[in-house]
């Protein structure tokens, strides 16, 4: 099953395809089939914690012409990611805060 995101940045429409690669009972991991990387592979991991659950991510990327696009861009990529689930985390928050 594919999964087709579009969105914007720095003002740029971009579309980025992918995929479910494995699902089980604690964990689903999602693959880049287009889109801005030369890889991107994402498992997001479920644990029970007391009352709530523990989402843990693992991700994998390479940039595009990794050897002169990774000094240049990397750390800025790596600050990008973390504000993406910096933002999910806060929305997660927000959706369930009254479930408990």
């Amino acid at each position: 099953q594919q999964l087709i995101y579009r969105f914007k940045f720095n003002g740029l429409s971009l579309k980025w395809v992918g995929r479910i690669t494995h699902v089980d009972d604690q964990m689903f991991c999602d693959e880049q089939i287009h889109g801005p990387y030369q890889v991107w592979h994402h498992c997001h991991e479920f644990q029970q914690l007391g009352e709530g659950c523990l989402i843990k991510d693992t991700v994998k990327y390479n940039l595009p012409i990794r050897w002169i696009s990774h000094p240049i861009m990397g750390q800025w990529i790596n600050r990008q990611i973390h504000n993406l689930f910096d933002y999910r985390k806060t929305r997660i928050v927000k959706l369930f805060q009254n479930s408990f």
